[in-house]
């Protein structure tokens, strides 16, 4: 790592001075130190209007060059193109200029095959992932909407060990929950072994409208050494 800068900083491939701008801060007890502005990829999925691939792909290389780091994905954007972009960006950035969160859970559009829990889905949707993304390991897979599972227990017995076994075999790095509903995600994380969960994300709780996250909630995750991730 070259002092004053993230350990994703590549020499020759950043704008050394905008990244020497950027604020970074750790997630949890994870090795990853984030850019707080990070690059949500929900839109390259086409899913708010009209949107190029290829340049959407450019935009992506254009970020990661002038210091974010962190990009957060999922099946469910563009039911996988928001992930098929990425991978032609990625062709053009090093694997080590950036970290990659995507999820696993919500995929289709109709409402009967939106959500899928199961195992085998997760097992298989982290592997689909992979190939969309043209890469070798996630960084951090998080399960989609954890609230819309039908029981939190599908979550601890299924869900969860099969990100473990995801983890054991390397294909990822760390495991989140995602969800609107904090007090859901207490519960779960309650529910399973310590250190089992090294990130959360939640939307919309810390504006200000809605700074639900600002309360307990913050001081059960952080005692916990769980990383907070504020998306919107």
């Amino acid at each position: 790592m070259m002092a004053g800068y993230p350990g994703t900083f590549v020499e020759g491939f950043h704008d050394a001075s905008s990244v020497a701008q950027m604020t970074y801060r750790q997630i949890g007890k994870t090795d990853m130190t984030v850019s707080t502005l990070s690059f949500g990829a929900s839109s390259l999925g086409g899913v708010f209007r009209t949107t190029n691939d290829e340049e959407s792909a450019k935009l992506v290389e254009n970020a990661v060059k002038q210091g974010i780091n962190y990009i957060d994905t999922a099946p469910w954007y563009g039911q996988g193109r928001s992930e098929a972009v990425l991978g032609k960006a990625f062709k053009n950035i090093p694997r080590k200029a950036f970290y990659i969160a995507t999820k696993v859970g919500r995929y289709e559009l109709e409402i009967g095959k939106m959500f899928d829990f199961s195992r085998d889905r997760i097992m298989r949707s982290v592997d689909e992932s992979l190939e969309r993304l043209g890469l070798d390991y996630i960084d951090l897979i998080q399960v989609h909407d954890a609230e819309f599972c039908q029981s939190l227990e599908q979550l601890v017995k299924y869900t969860i060990p099969a990100l473990l076994e995801l983890k054991a075999s390397g294909k990822v790095r760390y495991i989140g929950l995602t969800g609107y509903n904090l007090d859901t995600l207490m519960r779960l994380i309650v529910m399973l072994p310590p250190d089992t969960v090294d990130a959360i994300l939640t939307y919309c709780r810390c504006t200000l409208i809605d700074q639900t996250l600002l309360g307990s909630p913050i001081n059960f995750f952080t005692t916990r050494n769980i990383g907070i991730i504020n998306a919107s």
